[in-house]
């Protein structure tokens, strides 16, 4: 066996990005926004294969399904991010990193109404949004003559839990 891949779906992503930078002798930073759409018939290549597939299985005849735009998996509609270094020439840096970015699209699900259609829900609901701040930091000295670098490094300096994963039915992992 095979498997055929047609193309019967429909993709677009839009968007603008804004920044700046600010580059200085002790202070140094920048940040930037973007807001982007990307909506379409779906987000995998493979969604209509299986469908396919299935009808395929149960004897069917292959009928192609109703397509509609929606938004696709990685429809991120606001990406914020920005960074600033405090810097002592030759001697120390510390620098903070952080985004912010709103909540990836998914499908809810409904628990007390079983005669709703899934369908017509599919991507309506979003995810919380996601956040972190990360921070480095560096001293520079000498070591029985020679130049040394000590540095550290925090990921997530804030411990803030992101939710990557939801639940269909209240849309936080918790």
């Amino acid at each position: 066996t095979y498997t055929r891949y047609i193309n019967r779906d429909y993709g677009n992503t839009k968007g603008i990005s804004v920044g700046f930078t600010k580059l200085g002798n002790r202070v140094n930073g920048g940040a930037n926004y973007t807001i982007a759409f990307a909506n379409g018939s779906s987000s995998s290549p493979d969604a209509l294969n299986l469908i396919n597939t299935a009808v395929q299985i149960g004897g069917e005849d292959v009928v192609f399904a109703e397509r509609k735009v929606l938004p696709l998996d990685w429809d991120e509609r606001h990406a914020a991010n920005a960074y600033v270094n405090f810097v002592q020439p030759n001697n120390w840096s510390i620098g903070l990193v952080g985004y912010v970015n709103s909540g990836l699209p998914f499908d809810p699900q409904f628990v007390e109404r079983f005669d709703l259609n899934e369908r017509e829900f599919r991507a309506s609901a979003h995810k919380p949004m996601r956040w972190s701040v990360d921070l480095k930091a560096k001293k520079n000295f000498k070591l029985m003559g020679l130049k040394s670098v000590l540095f550290f490094k925090i990921d997530n300096l804030f411990d803030h839990l992101n939710h990557e994963e939801v639940f269909a039915t209240t849309g936080r992992g918790d």
